[in-house]
């Protein structure tokens, strides 16, 4: 069993507000789930003093879970 992580961002800053935008990839090669587990996630992130918020959204099913597609979430650090 195998997982390899891609990904790749760029980031810039406005001003006071740090910007990251990016793109990660989940691989398993070989996997015996029955399901495709391989998983791409879109996101985009901003930075404000010690406040990060960022923005997960999911451009395949998550993981193998059917109908997951288009699934997001938040996360907020301070």
């Amino acid at each position: 069993d195998l997982e390899i992580d891609v990904y790749g961002g760029y980031k810039t800053s406005f001003g006071d507000v740090a910007m990251d935008f990016g793109v990660l990839r989940y691989l398993y090669p070989g996997s015996s789930l029955g399901t495709n587990p391989d998983t791409t996630e879109l996101y985009v992130a901003g930075t404000y003093g010690p406040a990060t918020l960022k923005y997960s959204h999911a451009v395949t099913n998550v993981f193998g879970f059917v109908d997951s597609k288009n699934s997001y979430y938040l996360d907020l650090n301070a």
